[in-house]
């Protein structure tokens, strides 16, 4: 995503289906038979129900239901079963470069961890997101993006140096890996401007896939404050929880303007759109109903089937 407008990684569709009732003068239907030998259901006419769940209970699809009444249901967005999502941060920024050519061990483990203890710092606002579903966002892991001798911001290629680095797939003991890049980075692919990149939405339940990267700049390069408001504020935090938002299954067109309101007047921001908002201006921290459960039905299947 970027600043001025973000392409969406993937369209969805969704069919519904209509049940259609008898026409005047029409020949009376011929009688419905339930599944399993239950009871009939009544026909709807034209304005009725569209559809009757009764008729899919018996149906399988190999446990691909992530909401609904079964155990990935709205009602843990509010529960107390606490859900760990562990993401490693590979960390590709300009200063890395010079810290890794430094050559007395002591001096350079030193210099990772002021590095590494800055990057938390700028993300940790973004874990607020994930609160309210009762997860809890886990930037514990960092290490320096192994870097080529020339820097690349095409956004493709730095989550496949990252994969690269990694033997192709997440470590086992983390959820989703995510890089933290200084650079302006693009997609050449759509000839844009990206703020961030996620490898696909739902990446978490793919070990070669739980990638994304973001952009991370200083607060004093991105926040801009004007009179009470502060535009693009913690904006490394929000992309990072956007980014890593796409892996957990969400998408922008679930988003919703106005929910959000009250946080971003309590934190001194004009965003009036939930953290799947496609565009940086107006993110608040929030997600939405929909991607609430999203998100939430995702790391119960996948985030905790990597816990250690």
């Amino acid at each position: 995503m970027n600043r001025r407008r973000l392409v969406p990684l993937c369209t969805v569709a969704i069919a519904g289906l209509l049940a259609a009732g008898s026409t005047a003068g029409a020949a009376a239907p011929a009688p419905v038979q339930a599944p399993s030998g239950g009871p009939v259901p009544t026909l709807a006419g034209p304005n009725g129900i569209i559809d009757d769940e009764s008729f899919m209970e018996d149906v399988d699809c190999d446990m691909a239901q992530l909401t609904g009444p079964a155990a990935t249901s709205t009602g843990h967005l509010t529960g107390d079963e606490k859900v760990s999502l562990d993401a490693l941060v590979l960390v590709d920024v300009a200063q890395g470069a010079k810290i890794a050519r430094i050559k007395d061990k002591k001096q350079r483990a030193a210099a990772e961890r002021a590095l590494f203890a800055d990057m938390r710092n700028r993300l940790m606002v973004g874990t607020q997101s994930y609160e309210p579903l009762d997860i809890t966002l886990k930037y514990d892991d960092f290490a320096l993006l192994k870097q080529p001798a020339e820097r690349t911001d095409n956004a493709e290629e730095i989550i496949a140096l990252a994969k690269k680095q990694l033997g192709g797939k997440r470590p086992a003991d983390v959820d989703v890996v995510y890089v933290l890049t200084d650079l302006d980075i693009q997609l050449p692919s759509i000839g844009k401007g990206v703020a961030g990149l996620a490898d696909c939405i739902g990446g978490v339940a793919l070990a070669d896939r739980a990638f994304a990267v973001g952009e991370t700049k200083p607060k004093s390069e991105e926040e801009i404050p004007i009179g009470p408001l502060t535009f693009y504020k913690d904006m490394t935090a929000k992309i990072a929880s956007h980014e890593i938002g796409h892996l957990m299954g969400g998408h922008h067109h679930y988003q919703e303007c106005g929910k959000p309101a009250p946080v971003a007047a309590g934190r001194g921001e004009p965003g009036p759109c939930t953290i799947m908002t496609n565009f940086v201006d107006f993110q608040t921290l929030p997600f939405s109903t929909v991607n609430s459960v999203v998100v939430r039905g995702h790391a119960e299947k996948w985030a905790t089937a990597n816990d250690r």
